[in-house]
């Protein structure tokens, strides 16, 4: 009688042991799977590609269509940047602004999609693990971008939005970075869509309580290029992967 060659072999055993932990698994009485819930409520910090030290934040609310499967309603709000943005401080004031920056690009990101469990943890300990897919509008918030300007000196600097045809020869003449809060008057909205595929890991002792981690990248793309520094090239459409770090509970 010839002997079961080592592969073959190999093979049956792993069968038999995957065997044998579906059915450990069938043995296992429901209350002590893990937590089923319901819905699913969550917020957090992102940091992201495009998004500089934080990119922003974001928020997202799941409710169950079955065992697997969950909607997902997510909103983030973010600030995009143009990979050419450097800072320069400026020795007279020791203030910092971002040379030839013409426009913050501020990004609202309501998102629809689908949540799928990869991988359920335990009632106490351990990960889970879900798959999500999400798409949505884009509403790109165009604001100016403001320094402080003088032709004499630091003392006279006034507040105002840059000026390509002014200040890109007078770059001395800045003395830092004007007030975020100016020119929300004058703020124009870019319609876009936005793509989003992410894995979300999540953490905690306590099942109704959720800390986690989702990791992902998003494609957005506007209808035109959106005019965020002067002379660098500007883009319609962006790419980026993101971490968001996010805390919330389960009912």
């Amino acid at each position: 009688m010839k002997a079961i060659p080592g592969k073959l072999l190999a093979f049956l055993i792993g069968l038999l042991l995957i065997g044998n932990q579906v059915l450990a698994q069938k043995e296992v009485p429901a209350e002590e799977d893990e937590f089923f819930y319901d819905t699913e409520l969550t917020y957090g910090i992102n940091f992201n590609s495009n998004g500089g030290v934080i990119g922003g934040v974001a928020g997202k609310y799941a409710i169950r269509i079955n065992e697997k499967w969950f909607h997902h309603i997510g909103l983030q709000l973010l600030n995009v940047k143009n990979p050419k943005e450097e800072r320069l401080t400026n020795p007279t004031t020791n203030q910092s602004f971002i040379p030839l920056k013409m426009n913050y690009l501020l990004v609202l990101r309501p998102q629809y999609g689908r949540e799928y469990i990869l991988f359920k943890k335990g009632p106490e300990d351990g990960v889970h693990l879900n798959a999500i897919f999400a798409a949505g509008p884009s509403f790109g918030l165009v604001k100016p971008y403001y320094i402080l300007y003088s032709t004499t000196n630091a003392n006279d600097a006034l507040s105002v939005p840059y000026d390509p045809a002014l200040h890109r020869k007078n770059l001395n003449n800045i003395y830092g970075a004007g007030s975020f809060f100016d020119g929300f008057n004058t703020m124009k909205v870019k319609l876009g869509l936005s793509l989003k595929a992410a894995l979300s890991f999540e953490f905690g002792s306590v099942n109704s309580n959720v800390i986690g981690v989702e990791l992902g990248t998003i494609v957005e793309t506007f209808g035109q290029k959106i005019p965020i520094m002067d002379v660098a090239p500007n883009r319609a459409t962006y790419t980026s992967g993101y971490i968001t770090l996010y805390y919330g509970s389960k009912d």
